[in-house]
């Protein structure tokens, strides 16, 4: 044999041998990483339920199920997508889920091993529009979504391809969510990367027995790793697991009470990022939360956004309460930010106040119009008027009172009352007046002589009265003296000015009670009339029953037909609901679309009698809006709860139940009770 054929065979068998050798480490490689995959899977499984559980708030339930119903039932993914979105659905938020994988009109994105850009698993994200690297992760931009796969210098160590990153409140991603063949959920890379080292070694040694010696004496060192870090962290889970279910527990209060507001409220942290808005807020803008949240008002358009970042820029400079009005239209804008300090004093976060403050601009008006009317006919009468303490020291007198004294002003304040009473009748007036400050009389009138200057008398007839706050609590007495001539001429006058401030009052009275759209009670008198209810029903040990009901699909009233419309529906429901009610029923507006109706010893079937008629009468009432167009249907969801104060049973747990109530009818296809 040829040296030539010698070289020749030589070369064909060392081929053949490192062919082998390299075939039966590929083998071992494949075996390790299966059982070190299903081992390491059904770890990070456990962990992942956990974690989401902590971390992922609670979603709007109606939305969700819209956006799974966009899958395609003949998907071969489709039935294990659904069995796994049954599973952990109730327990788990999609928040991030879908904002940050879906488009406006995308689909959700499911993706198996291996898959890159643009293939088959991301066709449901559009044309790929920019591919850049964030925090170690790659971050893919497409049309109408975005997705995260972990770095090319890690592509070794990930379990999957692609990931749907979840963010904190700060936008720092936390972790990672994503499926595989069997939509199985994970959070973050794996902990353990001396496993996947021990498979490279085994790839790149030529001795696959020694490469597999070594391969499993690395992975029981990191397994027994793993176990000791898997004890510490179970500690620390429950530790935090019982902060977090107290700080939950906060939170939630927090977002009821926030979001019963009826005013916008909107909070940001020092760099105008936006944390958190109420459903008042996200309707004065048009935007749903989800849509606004972790975004800068600096990139939010809008005139609300824009007032925001002017008080934003005012209040990192003050440190103080600021504020700003401005008028659209009928209405009268108040916006005001608060600066929320850490520590240092440095401020941390903004929360921003916005309402409509045109109702009290009006009382004011009409406050301050009455005040005129006062202060004029106090100035001009023709009779002498003062006013005096609650110790009786005159503190305020007119022109005609000096003129009849023949006195000054500045001769008679501060002087007692029975520094000017004529003597015979100090003991006479002391009666009326301590009957006067005892509140045994309103008022009075007596017929009295004064001292005037020069040792004068001057007859005249005192009608005096007390007036008070609002509480009831005496703040000043005014006093008429006139002419007997003039008596009845000065009463009219001295009637019309109380009765003119006592018409203000009640004007101003009814306005901070009722809503001034529907002319129901607002939320406040309603609560304020139900917890007077629940007293008497407390000694009666009765139940009052609670319906919360709701306008199906009012925004879309809003947006097709406008706003003009919107209010035209909200007065007919609003009418509907009070002539369905009984006479000792009541009912308010408890923000929104949404009202209250109260049911006083009324149990739940009753109750429920009642919503029924309600429904079926607003099914059946048709809107008048515009001239020459058919009128608008509607419908509504209702929520029935009953309170029970002989139990203990308080406001909010009824309301909320109601809401609850509420919620289910809505989420079972609207138009009904619950």
């Amino acid at each position: 044999m040829s040296h030539k054929n010698q070289r020749m065979l030589t070369s064909i068998l060392a081929s053949v041998l490192l062919a082998v050798t390299l075939i039966s480490n590929i083998f071992l490689f494949l075996m390790v990483y299966r059982n070190t995959d299903r081992r390491v899977r059904s770890e990070i499984a456990q962990r992942a339920h956990y974690s989401l559980v902590s971390i992922m708030p609670q979603i709007d339930a109606d939305r969700f199920v819209k956006l799974t119903q966009t899958l395609d039932p003949s998907d071969p993914y489709y039935k294990e997508f659904q069995a796994y979105l049954n599973q952990v659905r109730i327990q788990l938020g999609f928040k991030y889920l879908y904002t940050t994988a879906m488009g406006p009109q995308g689909k959700l994105i499911y993706v198996v091993d291996g898959q890159e850009p643009g293939s088959e698993g991301f066709s449901a994200l559009g044309e790929v529009t920019d591919t850049t690297e964030v925090e170690g992760w790659n971050r893919v931009q497409a049309a109408n979504g975005e997705v995260v796969q972990e770095s090319q210098s890690q592509q070794w160590g990930s379990l999957m391809s692609v990931y749907i990153p979840i963010r904190d409140r700060s936008g720092k991603i936390v972790g990672l969510i994503g499926a595989d063949h069997e939509m199985t959920t994970v959070l973050n890379a794996v902990n353990s990367r001396a496993q996947f080292f021990a498979i490279l070694i085994a790839l790149i040694t030529l001795g696959g027995l020694t490469a597999g010696v070594l391969a499993i004496a690395l992975l029981r060192k990191a397994e027994a790793k793993r176990l000791l870090a898997h004890n510490q962290l179970e500690r620390a889970y429950t530790e935090l697991d019982l902060k977090q279910r107290e700080l939950a527990a906060s939170e939630a209060l927090l977002r009821v009470l926030i979001n019963a507001a009826t005013e916008s409220i909107i909070l940001t942290d020092a760099n105008g990022r936006v944390r958190d808005a109420n459903t008042a807020l996200c309707k004065q803008v048009d935007e749903l939360l989800v849509d606004i949240v972790n975004k800068n008002i600096q990139d939010l358009k809008g005139e609300e956004f824009g007032i925001f970042r002017k008080l934003r820029d005012q209040i990192l400079v003050s440190g103080q309460v600021e504020h700003l009005e401005r008028e659209e239209g009928e209405k009268l804008l108040s916006y005001t930010a608060y600066a929320v300090k850490d520590a240092d004093g440095q401020v941390e976060k903004i929360a921003f106040y916005a309402q409509d403050i045109a109702w009290r601009r009006k009382m004011e008006r009409a406050l301050r119009d009455s005040e005129e009317r006062f202060r004029s006919a106090f100035e001009s009468a023709a009779v002498g008027i003062a006013l005096s303490d609650l110790d009786g020291k005159l503190v305020k007198v007119n022109r005609s009172f000096c003129n009849m004294l023949e006195t000054t002003e500045k001769d008679v304040l501060g002087l007692e009352l029975n520094a000017i009473t004529y003597p015979e009748d100090i003991d006479n007036d002391k009666v009326f007046k301590a009957k006067l400050f005892s509140g045994e009389y309103d008022d009075y009138h007596v017929e009295k002589r004064y001292k005037g200057a020069k040792g004068k008398t001057v007859w005249g007839i005192l009608s005096a009265s007390m007036v008070k706050d609002d509480a009831g609590t005496p703040m000043y007495a005014i006093g008429m003296i006139q002419d007997i001539t003039e008596r009845k001429l000065m009463e009219v006058l001295l009637a019309n000015a109380k009765m003119e401030a006592e018409q203000a009052r009640a004007e101003a009275e009814f306005t901070a009670r009722t809503d001034f759209l529907t002319g129901l009670l607002n939320r406040r008198a309603f609560l304020e009339r139900l917890e007077g209810e629940r007293s008497r029903e407390l000694r009666d040990k009765k139940p009052i029953g609670l319906i919360l009901t709701d306008i199906d699909f009012f925004k879309k009233v809003n947006d097709t037909f406008g706003h003009d419309a919107g209010d035209l529906v909200l007065k007919a429901f609003s009418e509907c609901l009070e002539k369905n009610s009984r006479k000792y029923d009541f009912v308010g507006r408890h923000g929104g679309e949404e009202f209250l109706i109260a049911l006083p010893e009324t149990d739940i079937e009753i109750a429920k009698q009642v919503a029924e008629r309600t429904r079926k009468m607003v099914e059946a009432m048709e809107v008048p809006h515009v001239e020459g167009k058919p009128p608008l249907k509607i419908t509504a969801s209702f929520g029935v709860a009953i309170l029970e104060p002989d139990i203990g049973d308080s406001i909010d747990s009824a309301i909320i139940r109601a809401d609850h109530a509420l919620y289910r009818a809505k989420t079972s296809g609207r138009n009904k009770i619950c």
